[in-house]
């Protein structure tokens, strides 16, 4: 399991409900899994994810010829976030 807080990546959706920043999130789980060695991954997180404590989304990560799942699970409803593969 890799941690990441980030903060910063909460976002307002279109109900006014606060949201987390998907680009956001894209961004700091390809920046740590570059540092773990991973090729060029490109990512994919679902927009709208509503920032709540233990709320658990998929994002798709793609690189080096395959395709598989991340699940992110927010610490906090201020954007913190850890991730780990999605079984």
């Amino acid at each position: 399991m890799v941690s990441l807080f980030s903060s910063g990546c909460a976002s307002a959706g279109s109900s006014g409900e606060r949201t987390i920043d998907s680009r956001s999130v894209e961004a700091t789980v390809q920046s740590a899994l570059v540092k773990q060695g991973f090729p060029n991954p490109a990512l994919s997180c679902p927009d709208g994810q509503p920032l709540r404590r233990d709320y658990i989304f998929d994002c798709t990560v793609a690189g080096a010829g395959t395709t598989t799942k991340m699940r992110i699970t927010e610490d906090d409803a201020e954007g913190h976030f850890h991730f780990e593969p999605s079984e």
